[in-house]
Formats: C-alpha cells, structure tokens, sequence
C-alpha cells in the first residue's frame, strides 16, 4: 500500500503527468474542431458578423444595409480583436475555420502564460494548469465570449512580462507589457480596467522599482480614462437590484452551463480546492492577494444586473479574483488530493462538453439553406429549452450566413462593435418565444409578414410553431430546424 503511494505521488509530480494534464486542457480542442456546429451561445452572432465583414466590400447587399468602422472619434474601437483576426489576419480562409483557429489559440496562450507565470514564481505547474482547467472551460466559453476569453492569457502574459521588468530591470519586458496593454485594450475593456487595477496593487505593494512603476501605471492609466466615453460604466444606471441570495449563488458562476446536480458538484469540490490550498499556503506575493481582494471586493459591491443569461460585469471580477489567487501563496505540502480532486471536476466538465457538443449537431443543421433565395430577410424564432444559464440555440441562425447573403435582426451591433444596421429592422425581442408569453402584438406581426421573406423557426414549441404557420408555409424541415416563406397575400 505504502509503495503504491509513493508511485502515484510520484506520478502526481512528474513530467509525465503534466503531459497527460497538458492532453486534458487540449481535449474540449477535439470537439471543437470535430463538430460542424458549436453549441457556444454568441459563437453563431460572431460568424454572422464577420461574414458581413469580410464580404463588405464585394457585396452591396451588405453595403446598403450595414456600416462598418473600426474607429470611435479618434481612438479604435475596443472589442475587435476577434473581428480583425477572423476577417483581415486570417481573411484568407472561411470564416468557421477562423474562429475555430481563434478559440485554439485562446487554449494554447492560456496554458502557456500560466506556465511562464508558474515557472517564475517556482510553482507546481500541474496544480496551477489543472486549477486553471475550469476557468478556462468555464461559463464564459459555453456563452461563447470570444473576445473575453481571449483577453484573459494576454492579461496573463502581461502579469508576466511585469514581473519579468521588475526582476531585471530590462525594458524590453516593459515595452512587451505596454503592447500587451494595447492588446488587452483591443480585445475587451474590462479586461483593460482589471489590468489597471493589478498596476494598481502592484505599485501600492511593490517598494522597488517604483519609479520605472510608477510610469506604467500613469501611462496606463491616462490610457483607461481615454476610454471611459466607451461606457464601461453605463451598467450603473440600469435596474440592477437583485437578492443576497442571488449574488451569493453567483459565486458558483463557473459551473453555470452545467446541468443541477453537476454544478453543484463541481461547485463544491472547486471551492474545497480552494480551501485546500489557503490551509497548506502562506502568503508570499502581496500584491497578487491585495488584488485577488479587490476583485472579490468588486464582485460584492458591484450591482448585479438581472437578466438570463447572468452576463454581467460583477462576476467577471470574481473571475480574475479566482484566477490569480493561487500566485499569492507559497503552497507548503504537495496537494495530491487536491489535483485529483480537479481531474474529477475537469472529467465532469469535458464529459458534459462532449454531450452538449454531440445534442446539438443531432438537432441542428443548415440544411434548409439550399431553400433561401439570396439576399432575402429571415426572421430567427428560437423556441428550444435554455440548458442550465446557456441558450445554445439562441444565436444558431448566424450558421446560415455561409450559406446565403442575407439580413437578420439580432446581429451584434452595439455601439462598441465595428458594424450597424444602417436601419432597424422591425423585430420582437429575441427571448419572445423562449420565455414569457408565446403571444405577439398584431402590429408587430403585420410589420414581420411586410418586411420579411422568411422565418427560420429553431425549437418545438407548438403555440409559436401555430402562429408562424398562420402568417407562413413551411418549405423545409430537418431535426428542429425549419424553414417558412412568408405569404404576402
């Protein structure tokens, strides 16, 4: 008994297992790539986009109903680092591929900036990879938040390269850290704000060096108060109030996209890892547990907005708060018990990715759109069941714009995104028929049978199927997929 210990001890901490972990990270890659269709929420909306993007300038179907500019004023949008990656740098290759290339990247960096990190502060790099493991396979990356998912190992690489600075003094790391600042920038404000903030807590606690500090900080922030006009803020004017109760069930966030039981498991078992690891540590880098404070503190202060999809700004805080907090202790004892308590979690989370991955091709296709004529107007009606927080299906009609050149509503286009509807078009809200009443206002539905062509209908809901029949004739059906020509009689 005792010899075998000390053979899985040793396994635990050879090189060997972190190969075998490095293989886990890279699995969910597998699904990625094997699966025609992606069951991540806004993947779908972000393909529709850039579709439009990169045919733009060869189509003027696309030049009379959309804008594009990838300029605010005077400073670039932020937020298009997706966009300028899947439509200018690899514009070469179909779009689906892209996006695929984009999200494997995100994998990739992710492991490698943790081990840069690891590697720098003499940690165990398979605890650090294995409790990073649900972060990065987390909610955010079954919502499909590209852009924030690919911004996290930037931040990382920027903590890096100013650990890196300060240790040698050598201003090529600071050069690499402020172009990393202008990455993150690109990629998603927030991220920018959260790497203020690590400056912030680095400059406060870190006595050396300050001078050659304190001119990052002052340059990044000048940088971030540039920004503002983008509204980062604009949340705190909206009805944000919800419940204790609610806030403290979102601390649980990174296991929304599971199934109940799951999550709760999985929810148990991370936060006993943790404090696994705050019994057998002690604290030995101050500025990374001031900022693991602060974010939590952001976190409990910051109005949650109520909504579906739980996509709001004080859990991504936590986030970072999570991410971060193992960098600040040295862990005194191997932790055995707590990386296989993580390959527990991690196996529970691929299986459900593989599930989820798998449902969603049986049911979905874009075969109907061999029956759309090109450039029509489609309305998408989607009707099918939220798996836990996530709709998968919800942005599913962006699949269709490989196929035909078309108009939809509910494309992205807010005002920090790069391309808009040059006009509206007339639409009820996209979560009509997945909750709340399966009814609709007669003038909006004589507004639809005017504008549209089409109605793409992604569910099996029967109310919302009879009353898209009374204004349409279906043309095409294929698993929950089907296809209706508007009557305009």
């Amino acid at each position: 008994m005792l010899n075998w210990q000390l053979m899985n001890n040793r396994f635990l901490n050879s090189h060997w297992f972190t190969v075998f972990l490095l293989a886990i990270c890279l699995l969910p890659l597998f699904a990625v790539w094997h699966y025609e269709y992606l069951p991540l929420q806004d993947y779908p909306n972000h393909l529709a986009r850039i579709e439009i993007i990169k045919n733009y300038e060869h189509s003027e179907f696309y030049r009379d109903k959309f804008e594009i500019s990838f300029f605010k004023d005077m400073l670039p949008l932020p937020y298009i680092t997706l966009d300028l990656f899947a439509s200018k740098i690899f514009g070469f290759i179909d779009t689906d591929r892209a996006l695929k290339i984009f999200i494997s990247l995100y994998v990739i960096l992710y492991a490698l900036s943790l081990n840069l990190l690891a590697r720098h502060f003499k940690q165990d790099y398979s605890l650090i990879l294995l409790f990073n493991l649900p972060l990065m396979h987390s909610y955010f990356f079954h919502m499909g938040f590209l852009n924030f998912l690919f911004g996290i190992p930037f931040f990382l690489f920027s903590v890096y390269f100013i650990e890196r600075c300060d240790a040698s003094r050598d201003k090529t790391h600071l050069f690499a850290a402020a172009i990393l600042a202008l990455v993150i920038y690109l990629t998603h404000i927030f991220i920018f704000f959260v790497f203020c903030a690590f400056i912030s807590c680095y400059l406060f606690l870190k006595k050396s060096n300050f001078k050659l500090f304190i001119q990052i900080g002052v340059a990044v922030l000048l940088f971030f108060v540039l920004t503002m006009s983008f509204g980062l803020f604009d949340f705190l004017t909206r009805d944000v109030q919800i419940g204790f109760g609610e806030k403290f069930a979102r601390s649980i966030f990174l296991f929304f996209h599971l199934p109940f039981y799951p999550l709760v498991i999985n929810s148990i078992l991370f936060l006993f890892v943790i404090y696994l690891i705050l019994r057998n540590s002690s604290v030995e880098n101050k500025p990374y547990l001031l900022f693991s404070a602060l974010c939590f503190l952001l976190f409990t202060a910051l109005p949650g907005l109520k909504g579906i999809t739980y996509v709001n700004v004080d859990i991504r805080a936590l986030f970072f708060s999570i991410m971060l907090l193992p960098f600040a202790f040295h862990i005194k004892r191997t932790m055995e018990f707590a990386k296989f308590i993580l390959i527990v979690v991690s196996i529970i989370n691929f299986s459900y990715l593989l599930i989820s991955f798998s449902d969603f091709n049986k049911n979905f296709s874009t075969r109907c759109a061999g029956h759309i004529e090109n450039r029509s107007i489609m309305l998408p009606v989607i009707s099918s069941e939220i798996n836990s927080w996530v709709a998968p299906h919800l942005f599913s009609w962006g699949y269709f714009y490989k196929n035909k050149e078309m108009l939809t509503p509910y494309l992205f286009t807010d005002d920090h995104v790069p391309i808009k509807y040059k006009d509206e078009l007339p639409a009820p809200s996209r979560w009509w028929a997945i909750v709340g009443s399966k009814e609709l206002d007669p003038d909006i539905v004589n507004e639809i049978k005017d504008k549209y062509d089409y109605i793409l209908f992604v569910g099996n809901d029967l109310k919302v199927e009879r009353l898209i029949s009374s204004i349409s004739s279906k043309e095409c059906s294929e698993g929950i997929v089907s296809l209706y020509r508007m009557r305009k009689d």
